[in-house]
């Protein structure tokens, strides 16, 4: 079975600067990664460099593989599987698409093709306005209830007021799927992904927040052995 790693979140919220993070942080002794971008976002991807590296990029636009790019999303992973034969596969929905119905889509094509759920990350930033927020609230919370892991940001470049007022409105939206309150641009891609992997159930945090210092990054493997949040 090949894992498929999803990055959710609304546009601009650091989806593919994250994608960017684990294509530089990829060891390609692992295997080729592929990537599937049904979303754009303001770091663009080096396709023809990050083929050297054994990552490979297909984009599917003008729709949403939740609902109008069905079928091409699973003619896209077939085409995938067939000629790259990726160990890993990176999707990026679009910032529009509810993370359950992207859920749903990947689990109603594993009847015909050798693919499963993996990572499940959704990226987390502040609404522009109340506005906004009333606006787009419902899609927000779908991604955040149905993510294995947010990562909120960038919490270094906030005001100390504005994020502790965000992290506590997060912690509020989120009711216990795991936020991780560390600049998460610090840590190693491969935490991210073990951590996106685990579910809220399995982490069991009375405290939602796993809290790590860049420094004590390593710590972290406590949480996934322990089920207890790292400090």
């Amino acid at each position: 079975m090949v894992k498929i790693d999803i990055i959710s979140g609304f546009p601009g919220s650091g989806k593919t600067t994250l994608i960017k993070k684990m294509t530089e942080q990829w060891d390609p002794h692992d295997g080729p990664l592929a990537i599937i971008e049904n979303d754009f976002g303001n770091v663009k991807l080096d396709a023809p460099c990050l083929s050297l590296s054994g990552i490979h990029i297909a984009e599917l636009n003008t729709g949403c593989v939740c609902c109008s790019l069905t079928g091409r999303l699973s003619e896209c992973l077939s085409d995938i599987l067939d000629t790259i034969q990726p160990s890993r596969i990176i999707l990026e929905p679009s910032g529009a698409a509810r993370l359950s119905d992207v859920l749903a889509t990947i689990e109603a094509l594993r009847p015909r093709l050798p693919i499963e759920s993996g990572s499940i990350i959704t990226m987390a930033v502040p609404f522009r306005s109340p506005a906004h927020r009333t606006r787009f609230f419902g899609i927000y919370k779908n991604q955040l209830l149905n993510a294995c892991l947010i990562l909120p940001g960038p919490l270094n470049l906030m005001p100390p007021e504005k994020r502790q007022r965000f992290l506590q409105t997060l912690k509020e939206d989120s009711e216990g799927v795991p936020v991780f309150n560390a600049p998460w641009q610090e840590a190693d891609a491969k935490i991210l992904w073990q951590l996106g992997s685990l579910s809220k159930a399995s982490l069991k945090n009375n405290d939602p927040f796993i809290t790590v210092s860049p420094p004590k990054m390593r710590a972290v493997s406590r949480t996934l052995k322990t089920g207890r949040s790292t400090r």
